[in-house]
Formats: C-alpha cells, sequence, structure tokens
C-alpha cells in the first residue's frame, strides 16, 4: 500500500501562519506556499479554503460579521483615527477607503485581532491654531490645538495603512532631572525667596547664622586665588581645603526637575508577498511612508507662505499611529498624539541574500519607521486602568 505522503504543515500550522505573520516569515518558501494554498489536508476546512481563495485573489470565506470586526477594505470601520480619551485631543475620523493600503492584505479581521493603522495629515501650524482656536479654550487645549481633529486635513494622495503588530512594541516616559549644588548661604537665601513668595515670614535669623560660614570659604577663596596667581597653579577649593584641613565644603546637591521629553518610538514589519498583487501593495505601503516623511517643494503655482515656488519647503505630512484590536483602540498598548516620521527605512534584503520574484519584487522587504510624538503627554493623560496616552 502507497503511503500517504505527508503534509509540509498540518492543518494547525496552516492556521498559523496565516494568522501569525512572524510564524509565517519564519517558513521555508515551500512551507508558505503550502499555507497560503492551505494545504492538501485542510482544504476542506473553513480556514483551509479562506486560504486556498486568499491564494487565487477571491474574497476570503471566513469574513467579519457586520457587528463584531473590522473589514480592512474599509478603513472607515477599520480605526484608522485619532484617539480620544476623556475628551483629550482628537477625535474619530473618517479616511476616504479608496486608497487604503493593508498587509497582510488576505487576512480578515475580527473582534479579536490586533493590528496597527496610520493615517497622514497635514501639518497644522502650531502658532496658527493656537491663536485662531483660543477663545473660552483651556491652556491644555490651546496647547494640543494643532493635533485636534479640528484642525487636522486628511494628507491628499495618501490613503490610511493597515499592518500586522510588530513584534517589538515599547513605549517609554523619560524626563530631564539635574543635580545641582547649593552652599549653605545660597540655601538660606533661596529658602527666604521662597517664604516671601508663599507670603510667609521670611527666616531671618537663621539666614543670618550662615553668613560667618560664608565669610569663612571667603577668607579660603582668597588664599586659593593667590596661590594660583602667583605659582601659576590650579587647585580647586576643595583641594586646599582637603589638604589644610581635611574637609570639603558640603555641596547640598539637590536633584532638580527639567521638563519632561518628547516620546518617540520606532515599529519594524518585515514583509514577504504572497502574490503579485500583495508585492504592489508593499512597495506602495513604503512609498507612502517614504512620501509622507519628505518635505515638498510646492512646484507649479502652488504657493508657500506667499512666496514663489521653490523659496520655501512645505513641512512634511503627521502621522495618527493606532494600535487596535478589533474596532476599537487596543486596551493594554499605550498611544500616542499624532507624531512626527523622523526615519523611514526599507531593507530588500532583509535575510542577508538579494533574491527576487520573476517580475523583480523581493522575496522579503523589511520596513523600519521612528516616530516622534507632536506633543507632550501630562500625568491627566494616563489612565492607570489602561488605554489612553
Amino acid at each position: 500500500m502507497a503511503t500517504q505522503p505527508q503534509p509540509l504543515l498540518t492543518p494547525a500550522q496552516v492556521t498559523r501562519a496565516f494568522t501569525d505573520q512572524s510564524y509565517f516569515n519564519s517558513l521555508t518558501p515551500q512551507q508558505q506556499a503550502f499555507a497560503v494554498k492551505g494545504g492538501t489536508q485542510n482544504a476542506n476546512t473553513p480556514q483551509g479554503v479562506a486560504n486556498a481563495q486568499a491564494a487565487a485573489g477571491v474574497q476570503p470565506a471566513i469574513a467579519p460579521n457586520a457587528g463584531d470586526g473590522v473589514d480592512p477594505n474599509n478603513v472607515s470601520n477599520a480605526g484608522a483615527q485619532i484617539l480620544k480619551f476623556n475628551n483629550r485631543p482628537g477625535g474619530s475620523i473618517s479616511a476616504a477607503t479608496s486608497g487604503v493600503l493593508s498587509y497582510p492584505s488576505s487576512r480578515p479581521i475580527n473582534s479579536n485581532s490586533d493590528y496597527v493603522t496610520f493615517s497622514f495629515f497635514d501639518y497644522s501650524p502650531t502658532f496658527k491654531e493656537a491663536g485662531e482656536n483660543n477663545n473660552g479654550n483651556t491652556p491644555y487645549e490651546t496647547y494640543n490645538a494643532s493635533v485636534m481633529t479640528k484642525n487636522l486635513t486628511p494628507a491628499d494622495g495618501l490613503g490610511p495603512i493597515i499592518l500586522y503588530m510588530p513584534e517589538d512594541i515599547q513605549t517609554e516616559t523619560s524626563g530631564r532631572w539635574s543635580g545641582a549644588g547649593f552652599g549653605p548661604l545660597i540655601t538660606g537665601l533661596a529658602r527666604t525667596g521662597a517664604q516671601l513668595a508663599a507670603g510667609e515670614a521670611p527666616n531671618i535669623e537663621g539666614m543670618l547664622s550662615n553668613i560667618p560660614d560664608g565669610l569663612t570659604r571667603g577668607k579660603y577663596k582668597l588664599i586659593l586665588d593667590g596661590i594660583n596667581k602667583a605659582m601659576g597653579a590650579s587647585l580647586t577649593e576643595n583641594q586646599l581645603l582637603t589638604g589644610s584641613t581635611g574637609a570639603i565644603i558640603n555641596p547640598n546637591v539637590e536633584m532638580m526637575y527639567e521638563a519632561p521629553d518628547i516620546r518617540n518610538f520606532s515599529l519594524r514589519f518585515k514583509m514577504s508577498p504572497r502574490d503579485g498583487g500583495e508585492a504592489q501593495k508593499i512597495r506602495k505601503i513604503c512609498n507612502t511612508f517614504r512620501k509622507a516623511s519628505l518635505p515638498s517643494i510646492k512646484t507649479g503655482d502652488g504657493k508657500i507662505a506667499g512666496a514663489s515656488p521653490g523659496f520655501f519647503l512645505k513641512v512634511p505630512k503627521i502621522c495618527q499611529v493606532s494600535f487596535m484590536q478589533g474596532g476599537s483602540p487596543h486596551p493594554y498598548i499605550t498611544q500616542y498624539k499624532p507624531c512626527a516620521i523622523t526615519r523611514v527605512s526599507v531593507n530588500f534584503t532583509p535575510d542577508g541574500t538579494y533574491a527576487t520574484y520573476g517580475d523583480g519584487s523581493p522575496v522579503a522587504t523589511e520596513l523600519t519607521l521612528s516616530f516622534q510624538e507632536l506633543k507632550l503627554i501630562y500625568n491627566e493623560e494616563v489612565d492607570i486602568n489602561g488605554g489612553g496616552y
């Protein structure tokens, strides 16, 4: 009896290849082709039928229900939006359904699907929007005016993009602190100033008690200056004190907060086309990000700031990155306000070897994107229970 040929992948592996992009990328080309076609052992299963139809360019059989998911071909349902958390900047937007790009292109999105969307907008001048929309606004609203939905215009010719969740998603919040040394006399004066600013009676006695110590230090500084000038030396104050008294000046170092940092993050996607149509989509996705990240010289009849074409450059587009689950913002992944695209890197040989299909399309393309948020986030914008910024 002839032995039944074993499939390259089990039905479970085929299903995983269709729903897990990183696992699909780890397969051999033969296994990838087998997964796309649905496999010989699971061709009659719903998932196998969906895979086989996808390979043939047919709409997948497993389609999202109208009330239970998101159609990647309908961006109005796909969550390509600026998130709104407790009336914070931004509200839902509806990008044009035409021109939406997604990878993988044949994967259905349901209520359990995790994915990331990118929407592109014209840059909104910060001072212009803040000035025109300052009537009755709080300082917070004025600061965020240029990234609010009502002030954002979808970028012409740059449709939204839907991609799978990348493997390395991180968020980082940082602030700048620096150490500052205050001598006893300065510390006393600073405390007196703080008390006066708060409307309290200053502790004059405490401040005056530091004067003798200040005079003592002054004597050592005079001696130090004389030695350095006479001998051409470069002794420091603490070196002189250490050698003569075995002590140093107490630096009274305090850590002082200076400012929060703007957040930045990077995402990396490895895309392997399963057919010619998907190869074209991958090319369009990469070029869309490249185009959005570059300034425009505005050739032709267009003018920038009233000047002749070419005198000024028009600022690149901005991007709203949204991490989604089903049709809603992902409840466990930190979201961002609109961002500047600071870097776009396209690697056509991510596996270290140049290889293409018959039409010249690369067998794999790696897209690395770097973003920097346009606005600061504040304590009040972080929800301890999840979601938000």
